[in-house]
């Protein structure tokens, strides 16, 4: 499902569900309507002839309650919110939680919610710890953008820093092998080239259709423009 928007409450299908969450089985009321719209999975157990549907009710035992609280932020609001984070000070926290977001979008086929939590993680612009490459190594198929992105930015963070140690036990095999593989042909490429490979995010999140990647280009070119803009008015403001 591509384009999620929160619709507006009054338009939808007031039907609750009862979502019962982790080990210590936190319950979540949450809209029906929201789920089915949100994601593949909660639609085809909701509106066909599983438990689910017939008692209007979810187990998600598996999943930890702050990553599907971030989730029902995301599904009311259309945005995903950090206030009750702290980036600055434990950046590598922050990596984490979005992680688990992403894996969670990943297990419920939820495409607008990996790309949101794609872009949280991206835009901290920090290197992965090698508990984040586990972690992502672990849980994710092997095919999944987020591991290309990855090696993609330990390669990056290689090229600034030749002395940045690669090859650790801790990282997994196939982290390893997919580096060293991916930087030997980046390797035969054109210097800097990680720079313009990485200025498209899009590359990373798994667009269904064209029109899909063209809309999300503009929505980012539009967000990044703003913050352009409102920079400017307060660098003038100081002035």
């Amino acid at each position: 499902m591509a384009n999620y928007e929160p619709p507006h409450m009054s338009s939808i299908d007031q039907t609750i569900i009862s979502v019962t969450v982790g080990r210590l089985q936190e319950v979540f009321n949450i809209h029906k309507a929201l789920l089915s719209a949100s994601s593949d999975n909660f639609a085809a157990a909701l509106n066909g002839r599983f438990t689910e549907g017939q008692e209007n009710a979810i187990n998600l035992e598996d999943a930890a309650p702050e990553t599907f609280r971030a989730y029902v932020d995301w599904l009311y609001s259309g945005s995903l919110q950090d206030s009750h984070i702290s980036c600055v000070r434990m950046p590598h926290s922050c990596q984490h939680h979005w992680l688990s977001v992403y894996i969670f979008a990943d297990r419920y086929i939820i495409p607008e919610l990996k790309i949101a939590s794609f872009d949280k993680i991206h835009k901290l612009w920090f290197l992965a710890p090698y508990s984040f490459v586990r972690e992502a190594y672990k849980k994710l198929p092997r095919r999944s953008p987020m591991l290309k992105y990855v090696v993609d930015q330990y390669i990056c963070q290689s090229f600034m820093f030749p002395h940045l140690p690669i090859g650790d036990k801790e990282l997994p095999y196939a982290f390893l092998q997919q580096y060293f593989l991916t930087c030997g042909n980046k390797m035969r490429e054109v210097h800097g080239m990680f720079a313009t490979a990485v200025a498209d995010v899009c590359e990373y999140h798994e667009h269904p259709t064209d029109e899909h990647r063209d809309t999300c280009r503009q929505k980012r070119e539009r967000l990044t423009e703003g913050a352009r803009r409102s920079s400017a008015v307060k660098g003038q403001d100081r002035g």
